[in-house]
């Protein structure tokens, strides 16, 4: 499928009674093997979290049991510029979240750390905090899921394409 294809299927499956339910399936799914989910069922699994109506709070539960399933950057850079309702937190409670992320030795949990900072965080006042967090990434510890000869080659572009948003912006 492509992706505007997924988007109207997760916007289809939202619209049903209980769309939580189908997110919940995902996560169980996907908990039980971590093969079973192929790419587009993990895209709408991400589609549909985003486009979910449900508090703050009900989101970010959802997002850790997505951010294990997160193996390309696609699935990642898709699902990280369409989470809007990451605005509607407070940037500190944003750190918080991503956090644990940044210091994960899974590669594209570091790359969704770093593209949701991209996104919702880069702005000239936290500047100084993305540096320091950038900084102290431990890209020796990342593993691929891929490649070892190419360790922590997704989580690299990332910075790298972060770096450059912000040169372009400040």
């Amino acid at each position: 499928l492509r992706v505007g294809d997924m988007r109207k299927v997760a916007k289809d499956l939202v619209k049903e009674d209980n769309p939580l339910a189908y997110v919940s399936r995902f996560a169980q799914t996907f908990a039980k093997d971590r093969n079973a989910l192929c790419y587009e069922e993990v895209m709408i699994w991400g589609m549909m979290i985003n486009a979910v109506k449900c508090s703050n709070e009900e989101k970010v539960c959802l997002l850790k049991d997505f951010v294990a399933a997160i193996d390309n950057w696609a699935v990642c850079d898709t699902f990280c510029s369409d989470a809007k309702w990451m605005k509607r937190l407070a940037k500190d409670e944003m750190w918080l979240i991503l956090d644990p992320y940044f210091r994960s030795s899974r590669e594209f949990d570091v790359r969704f750390a770093v593209v949701m900072t991209m996104c919702y965080l880069l702005d000239e006042k936290e500047l100084g905090k993305i540096f320091v967090r950038l900084e102290q990434i431990n890209f020796s510890a990342i593993r691929s899921e891929y490649n070892m000869s190419l360790a922590a080659y997704y989580a690299k572009m990332s910075v790298a394409w972060l770096l450059a948003t912000a040169m372009a912006k400040y």
